[in-house]
């Protein structure tokens, strides 16, 4: 009689017990359940019963997994917890095959791979709720959990069975990911270890049981709760997804308890299968009712701005047309893709103040990036009026330009003075120049350029007030021209002292 048709008639034996090392045991022997032919509850037929040396001798490689190649292999009673292990590792290989950098993946290749991101998530790929309990964020990360998941899988498979085992651990991995994304809003998360929780919330479950001799039954339990309080004060010191663990150790610890009356009384086969199923379906309506009513705000912001730079690129191409471009060519790119789709920009900024829930931190932008598209649009309003009517305007244009950078390196992150961004005015102009600007030909002050012909003048650059005092002092305060002439021209009226 083999292993496994023992184990079937030692589950519905009142004799038995189970011990952390031995996994099922016989009370009257004190060995693993192998119904020696002294078991009086011994229903079988004893001719087919195989002696208790026999079984130890032939079962020692698989039962106690001594070899370690055995502990990535299938075998009776440890079945699913190898092929989980192995699909995990071949997942990482591939990843790592692809690209993946093998120490510190970077967030793009975990996101690209499956993990489980709020923004993504909840915007319809539902699928990496449970992807991500299957890769893993570097190789530290990987050995980690695996050394975790095959602790708990010699312990737990063989005491609940394959089919509890995987089911045990698909729930309890959606359940710590549905946690993850109910108390994050933007964390990347990736890894087993949610769902290695709630597998150990199974077993802590069933060792308050009396499944167990009470001598087993402390030690494991106490084995257990410092394993998961370890964990649980380690991942408050950042970087580890506490609200996954605990999401999946609680809905473990129901899962286990649910389970206790099909392994205490096994032949209730119709009783039992309602209280899992019913259980099963519990937590699984929990779960979907958290994805359904957890807001994504961040995620439609995300959209949002995703709408916001295509429009953006389209405004710029006035920006890439090539310089040999005639005047009309150039007035048609602003007026039909510029200047519309700064408004579309606009309208989009709008909607993203309308989010309801939006972090501080996201709403910051939204003035910024309102002020940022007011000013594309008047600048290029100015261009286009430039083009049109053949006015120089260049001393505005720049000031708005200078504005906009400013707008920009504050989004990225810079400290930049809110007095810094208020709207340019438009000054007082001679020859097209701001009156009383300082000239700066090839990089020298002069007191003019009435004697600079335009033949001979290559660019010309305008700084508003600000920008010049922060270079040229007092000597800027109402604004700088800056002029760089042709290779072979020569203009050198220094500034009176």
């Amino acid at each position: 009689m083999e292993r496994e048709e023992h184990l079937k008639f030692c589950k519905v034996c009142e004799n038995k017990s189970f011990n952390p090392q031995k996994g099922i045991v016989c009370r009257l022997t004190g060995e693993m359940a192998d119904f020696e032919l002294e078991c009086d509850n011994f229903l079988g037929d004893r001719n087919q019963v195989v002696s208790s040396s026999e079984v130890e001798v032939d079962n020692s490689s698989k039962s106690k997994l001594s070899d370690f190649l055995s502990l990535f292999i299938p075998a009776n009673g440890y079945f699913i917890t190898p092929i989980i292990v192995d699909i995990c590792l071949l997942l990482f290989l591939v990843m790592a095959l692809f690209g993946v950098h093998i120490i510190e993946p970077n967030t793009d290749s975990l996101i690209n791979w499956g993990a489980n991101f709020k923004p993504l998530t909840l915007d319809g790929q539902y699928w990496r709720l449970i992807s991500n309990v299957f890769i893993h964020i570097g190789i530290l990360h990987l050995v980690v959990n695996m050394y975790a998941l095959l602790y708990i899988g010699l312990l737990l498979e063989p005491f609940i069975g394959r089919k509890n085992f995987i089911v045990s651990y698909i729930v309890t991995g959606l359940a710590a990911s549905v946690a993850s994304l109910w108390w994050y809003d933007s964390v990347i998360s990736a890894g087993a270890s949610g769902a290695i929780f709630g597998l150990y919330g199974v077993y802590i479950a069933l060792i308050t049981t009396n499944l167990l001799e009470k001598e087993f039954k402390m030690k494991a339990l106490s084995s257990m709760l410092f394993f998961v309080a370890y964990n649980l004060l380690y991942g408050l010191k950042g970087g580890v997804d506490n609200a996954a663990h605990i999401g999946g150790l609680i809905s473990g610890l129901v899962l286990g308890y649910s389970l206790y009356p099909s392994i205490a009384k096994p032949e209730l086969k119709v009783k039992n299968s309602i209280i899992n199923y019913a259980v099963i379906a519990l937590v699984l309506g929990l779960v979907t009712f958290t994805v359904i009513t957890t807001p994504n705000f961040y995620g439609k912001y995300e959209n949002l701005m995703k709408s916001f730079v295509k429009y953006e690129e389209k405004a710029m191409s006035f920006y890439r047309l090539p310089q040999t471009s005639s005047r009309p060519q150039f007035l048609k790119s602003i007026r039909e893709d510029g200047i519309p789709n700064w408004k579309n920009c606009n309208e989009v900024v709008m909607q993203a103040e309308e989010i309801e829930g939006l972090p501080d931190k996201l709403k910051a932008t939204i003035p910024l990036l309102r002020k940022y598209c007011d000013f594309r649009i008047k600048s290029f309003e100015l261009m286009a009026g430039a083009l049109e009517s053949g006015t120089n305007n260049s001393y505005l244009i720049n000031s708005y330009n200078q504005k906009i950078d400013l707008i920009v390196r504050k989004l990225q992150g810079e400290p930049i003075n809110d007095s810094l961004l208020v709207e340019p005015q438009k000054p007082a102009m001679t020859n097209g120049f701001p009156a009383g600007a300082l000239y700066v030909v090839d990089g020298k002050p002069v007191d003019s350029i009435d004697d600079l012909f335009p033949e001979n003048i290559a660019s010309i650059n305008v700084l508003d007030p600000e920008s010049a005092m922060s270079i040229y002092g007092e000597r800027g305060r109402k604004g700088a021209v800056l002029i760089q002439l042709n290779l072979n021209s020569q203009f050198v009226k220094p500034i009176k002292p």
